[in-house]
C-alpha cells in the first residue's frame, strides 16, 4: 500500500502528523511491518469507578486471560503501579485484550496550560478515554470535574514509564 494511502487511512483514524511522519521514517509502507502507533488525537472523562483502589480487577475487562493484568500478580487497582492513573480505552477490545496493561501518555494543552500523565489501560471503553477523577484533575490542572471531558493526544510508552 502506498504511503499517501497509509496516510490517508491514519488521518481518519485520529493519529497526528507526526506518527504519519515517523511511519514514514521508519519504513512502514504495508511491507509487513504492521503499524506504527506514535500517537492519536482522543476524547478524555473521568468515572470515579476508576478512585477506588480496593476494586478488583475481576470488575474490568483487563482481568484475566493470558493478556490480563490478574496473570501479570496485579489484584486491585491500588496494585497496578501507576494507580490513581487508570483508566479504560477504546482501543481496548473487551476481555483478554492485547492492549490491556499498556502504558500511555496523556498530553492535555489549552491556552494556559499544558501537562502529561502517563496511565495504564485496564479496561474497554466504548467511545474515547475513561479515567480516574484525580488523573483527570492532573492531567487538566484541576480543572477535570468541572470541564467534564477534554481532547487529548495519547502516546503508547514503553512499560518502564507506568512502573512495569
Amino acid at each position: 500500500m502506498p504511503i499517501h494511502t497509509v496516510s490517508r487511512v491514519l488521518l481518519a483514524a485520529g493519529f497526528t502528523a507526526t506518527a504519519l511522519s515517523a511511519a514514514s521514517q521508519a519504513g512502514f509502507a504495508g511491507g509487513g511491518h504492521g503499524p506504527v502507533v506514535i500517537s492519536r488525537n482522543i476524547s478524555v472523562s473521568y468515572d470515579p469507578v476508576y478512585d477506588n483502589g480496593a476494586t478488583p480487577l475481576s470488575k474490568v475487562a483487563c482481568s484475566g486471560g493470558s493478556n490480563g493484568l490478574m496473570a501479570k500478580g496485579y489484584t486491585d487497582f491500588a496494585s497496578i503501579p501507576t494507580f490513581p492513573y487508570i483508566g479504560s480505552a477504546d482501543i481496548v477490545e473487551g476481555y483478554n485484550s492485547t492492549r490491556c496493561g499498556e502504558c500511555w501518555e496523556l498530553k492535555y494543552e489549552a491556552p494556559t496550560v499544558k501537562d502529561v500523565i502517563y496511565l495504564i489501560v485496564v479496561d474497554a471503553a466504548e467511545k474515547g478515554w475513561t479515567i480516574s477523577t484525580p488523573a483527570m484533575n492532573d492531567l487538566t490542572y484541576g480543572e477535570g470535574e468541572e470541564l467534564g471531558r477534554v481532547n487529548a493526544v495519547a502516546r503508547l510508552m514503553p512499560q518502564s514509564y507506568c512502573g512495569m
